[in-house]
């Protein structure tokens, strides 16, 4: 299930992807969010971090969004500028904010005591310049800004 449109002059442009929300799907996922950050020249540092985020996030999306492989949709789009790409990601899974309840772990706590689950929306928020989480109609939309190597 995979559409989409690009848009990409040297350095900017638009991109747009729809990918079913499988385990199986995750290797053309990242290869067209690589060919996004390369087409931006976006840098090799700040590309991992956007494709471990999206990896992070798609990944969330599958095990507790649609409770495993799902036909249900996960929509990428980038709009690059010359210094940042912005990416809003959208599923349609039931609503849930994964940023709602957001802290980071207690360090005083041994880690086997800690609880498990949490990391990887923190690290997304970490990683980002700015994150966002909106209901917009039936979808969960989040948006997140990753600024281009100086």
């Amino acid at each position: 299930m995979e559409t989409g449109t690009s848009d990409c002059g040297r350095g900017g442009g638009y991109h747009h992807r729809t990918f079913a929300a499988r385990r199986r799907a995750l290797p053309e996922v990242t290869a067209f969010v690589a060919d996004v950050c390369e087409a931006a020249r976006l840098g090799r540092e700040p590309s991992l971090r956007l494709r471990l985020l999206i990896e992070e996030l798609f990944t969330n999306t599958l095990e507790h969004g649609y409770g495993g492989d799902s036909d249900g949709p996960v929509e990428l789009a980038f709009e690059v500028g010359s210094d940042a790409i912005a990416l809003t990601y959208e599923d349609a899974a039931p609503p849930h904010d994964p940023f709602a309840a957001l802290s980071p772990p207690d360090e005083r706590t041994a880690v086997e005591e800690r609880g498990v689950g949490g990391l990887g929306v923190l690290l997304v928020a970490a990683m980002a310049e700015q994150v966002r989480y909106r209901r917009a109609g039936d979808r969960n939309r989040i948006s997140l800004v990753v600024r281009a190597a100086r």
